[in-house]
């Protein structure tokens, strides 16, 4: 039928009948069973067909709205500009009365003539600029600045994979330079989240983080999750249960399947951007017990092996190498070391002899 094929003459779907009796027997294709079918069939078309109808008036609204905006800022310059030509226009009209009127008086008077004459003078040209601005008055619609894809596409071809800083858990709404989702999907392959200084400058809290996850995980994007304490938790030997509970918060209402695809890193605060560092045996402890160590207990001991766990915090070409030789620890989350490309290869290149590449 017409009203179930798509314009290319593609089906819209398809529609499914299962039989509850005995396997050995087959449903009787009766003259009622043909009017009930194709009755589901066209209310199954219907349906989908109304979908696409919403979706369209939406795509119009919007339109329409965008117009309408325009329609309006347009409006305000045309009765702007009339109301100053109201007060500012008629200026000149009044000098030019006056002087025709007082021609023998202005003449005794130069002074005030050419005062006169140079206060109509300046309303013209006051009313001719306004004018002007007011013509080119538009309705400005920002738009998010397209680094990624610029990324993208310069490293199309190759194995480096993009990734996004950061990234809001809805898809659309009065969000002013949140970043949703959907922005990120065909630019990048990973997201971080919860970096020790969106936690600290803008209040991101464990619950903002495990939505940030589901978000990305829906729409294929590897999630980031970072971790890690303050120095006065470190000092206080509260590293192991802090960590792991930010683990376990990041990760709740996951499955074992989402969190084997995802990476966390564990970035100790007092060590990023302070050329302070955990030592590698200590980054390896913590990440065993509180990171890895609580993904085996919550998803098994073959989540936690899938899942790739990184250390950050001021590693550099220097001491790159010690952790990657850590069996707990999969890479590393680089700070100001990769913002040169001679550190960061040579990064690589240590990175790759530690683990005999």
């Amino acid at each position: 039928k017409e009203d179930m094929v798509t314009a290319d003459g593609m089906p819209l779907g398809a529609l499914s009948v299962y039989n509850t009796a005995d396997a050995a027997t087959r449903l009787e294709a009766s003259d009622w069973d043909r009017k009930v079918l194709t009755f589901l069939a066209h209310y199954a078309a219907l349906a989908v067909r109304s979908a696409a109808h919403q979706e369209a008036l939406r795509l119009a609204h919007e339109q329409r709205a965008a117009a309408e905006t325009f329609a309006a800022v347009g409006d305000i310059a045309a009765n702007l500009l009339h109301r100053l030509n109201n007060k500012i226009g008629i200026i000149p009209v009044r000098v030019e009365g006056i002087q025709d009127k007082c021609q023998a008086s202005l003449a005794a008077d130069p002074y005030l003539a050419t005062n006169l004459a140079e206060i109509g003078r300046s309303a013209a040209e006051a009313m001719e600029a306004l004018s002007d601005s007011l013509f080119y008055l538009r309705p400005i619609r920002p738009a998010p600045v397209d680094i990624a894809g610029a990324v993208a596409q310069a490293l199309a071809g190759t194995t480096v994979g993009v990734g996004a800083q950061d990234v809001f858990w809805e898809e659309k709404g009065a969000y002013t330079g949140e970043i949703a989702p959907g922005m990120l999907v065909g630019l990048a392959s990973y997201c971080i989240i919860g970096h020790s200084e969106r936690r600290a400058l803008f209040g991101e809290t464990d619950e903002w983080v495990n939505r940030k996850a589901k978000a990305l995980l829906a729409h294929g994007i590897t999630p980031i999750i970072c971790v890690g304490e303050s120095l006065e938790q470190n000092r206080r030997g509260e590293t192991d249960a802090f960590v792991g509970q930010q683990v376990r918060a990041a990760l709740a209402g996951l499955t074992a399947e989402q969190v084997a695809r995802l990476v966390i890193a564990y970035e100790p605060i007092w060590a990023i951007g302070t050329g302070l560092t955990a030592t590698p045996v200590d980054a390896n402890r913590i990440i065993g017990l509180s990171v890895r160590g609580v993904v085996a207990e919550l998803f098994g001991e073959a989540t936690a092996q899938a899942i790739r766990i990184q250390y950050g915090g001021s590693t550099n070409a220097q001491n790159i190498y010690e952790f990657m030789l850590q069996p707990e620890i999969d890479g590393a989350l680089v700070g100001g070391a990769s913002l040169t490309v001679a550190s960061c290869v040579a990064m690589v290149r240590e990175t790759a002899r530690a683990r005999g590449l």
